[in-house]
């Protein structure tokens, strides 16, 4: 599981401008294996759908990282 923290999704758009919004930041990111945004999901909430209905990321890439996601809580007994 690979987690990005203090808001590195967004500084894609927002800092480094290689993202020209959210949606994109969130494609890119979630493309790349970032499975987790935190601490917040400025870009892993509403901007990820509008990737998705935009055709920016798809669904089975969405599906592989939760699958990470729960995998590994499953394996640290957290589920």
């Amino acid at each position: 599981t690979v987690v990005a923290d203090y808001f590195g999704v967004a500084f894609l758009q927002s800092l480094h401008h290689v993202a020209a919004d959210r949606a994109e930041a969130a494609a890119l990111a979630l493309r790349a294996g970032v499975d987790v945004e935190l601490p917040t999901v400025d870009a892993y909430g509403a901007p990820l759908l509008a990737a998705l209905d935009a055709g920016l990321v798809d669904e089975a890439t969405v599906d592989e990282a939760v699958r990470r996601v729960l995998r590994q809580k499953a394996e640290l007994g957290l589920l």
